[in-house]
Formats: structure tokens, C-alpha cells, sequence
């Protein structure tokens, strides 16, 4: 009995490379579609990074509108498996700032 022929698809590589390609695919869409929404409600499009940037900042700073940009984003693409940023929302529980 022949062995089967491993197709093109088979190696590790290229299927993590198809999960990257999908990955920022299908967030470019979200991303997309959320923009419209808040340009949609008369929001500014940058207001859901800043609605992130409260897991470590006083919700305050949203309501007046100081939160951070820079901070909003290294929360959102905080290191996978970070045991100090393990999550997002536990955030709110040990950050010093609430």
C-alpha cells in the first residue's frame, strides 16, 4: 500500500501563516466596521481604543476625554500568555489606578 502525498497545505508553516493572513484579514473588517459605527453615532473612530485604555486608567479619564492612545493599544496588543497582563478585564481588579 502507498503512503498518501502530503498536499502543499499539510506544512506547519504555511498553515500559521494562513492563520496570520486570516487573523489580520478578519481584523482589518472588524476594525473597519467598527470605525463606522462610531463615525455612525457621531463618534470619533479612535473611541474604542480609548474605551481600552480604561482596563488600566480611571474611567474618568474617558469621561473627559484624557485617556491614552498609546496605552489603549499596548493594552489591546498586550503579549499573549503575559502572566503579569494575563486577560484584559482582570485588569480592572488589580490596576492601581481604581
Amino acid at each position: 500500500m502507498a503512503e498518501a502525498t502530503t498536499s502543499k497545505w499539510d506544512s506547519h508553516l504555511r498553515m500559521m501563516l494562513r492563520g496570520a493572513v486570516g487573523g489580520l484579514f478578519a481584523g482589518v473588517i472588524f476594525g473597519m466596521f467598527q470605525m463606522w459605527y462610531l463615525a455612525d453615532a457621531g463618534m470619533p473612530a479612535n473611541t474604542i481604543i480609548r474605551m481600552i485604555a480604561t482596563i488600566v486608567q480611571p474611567d474618568e479619564y474617558f469621561a473627559a476625554g484624557t485617556t491614552s492612545l498609546p496605552i489603549g493599544w499596548a493594552v489591546h496588543r498586550r503579549p499573549p500568555g503575559d502572566p503579569v497582563l494575563q486577560g484584559g478585564e482582570e485588569w480592572r481588579f488589580v490596576s492601581p489606578a481604581r
